[in-house]
């Protein structure tokens, strides 16, 4: 499996109204949450969390996430 997440090194990282934690509502009333190493961990370490590399694009830092499955 295959994931893309904000991180947060993004620019837009505490940007809006924060809801809890790393998790910001923005401006359009879309509900971000933004990851680090230690939430990737946390989040995505029980389902085979192969790979994190973070990506900076022009505007926004992404963590691209790939997991595989462990029964296979």
């Amino acid at each position: 499996m295959v994931f893309v997440a904000l991180s947060k090194n993004s620019a837009s990282y505490g940007q809006g109204t924060k809801l809890s934690p790393n998790r910001f509502a923005s401006k359009h009333g879309v509900n971000l949450f933004y990851y680090d190493e230690d939430t990737i961990t946390a989040e995505f370490g029980d389902y085979g969390l192969l790979q994190a590399k973070e990506i900076k694009e022009s505007s926004q830092t992404f963590y691209f996430i790939v997991c595989i499955n462990k029964a296979i």
